[in-house]
């Protein structure tokens, strides 16, 4: 007998969700975005290029370590991948401090005191 339509295991399952979703994104909008996974070397581009946009700090072996970190964990890479990278980054670099950070040595003066 041929498989059934419907999920038999974990992995089915989710594929089967994923099938779904995009079927129904299809049907309410008649569209089907694709985002395709690219090679290391134009990841990698495409991150500089974005954090320099940006004006990231960050550069070199450290951006592209950080943005191969963030491939691993958010669906590999592509364009999109690496476009909310550099804008996660971009708003990390603009968190205020820990107040721990900012304080500084509280040193007491004796100078002007009688």
């Amino acid at each position: 007998m041929g498989r059934s339509a419907r999920p038999q295991d974990n992995e089915d399952l989710r594929s089967w969700d994923t099938l779904q979703e995009k079927l129904s994104f299809a049907d309410r909008f008649g569209l089907v975005l694709t985002f395709p996974i690219t090679s290391t070397e134009t990841y990698h581009a495409m991150v500089e290029h974005l954090a320099r946009q940006r004006g990231i700090r960050l550069a070199g072996e450290d951006l592209r370590g950080q943005a191969e970190q963030w491939a691993l964990r958010y669906n590999g890479r592509s364009g999109r991948t690496a476009r909310q990278f550099v804008e996660a980054l971009w708003v990390s670099e603009r968190q205020p401090a820990p107040l721990e950070a900012m304080a500084e040595p509280m040193v007491e003066s004796t100078a002007g005191l009688p």
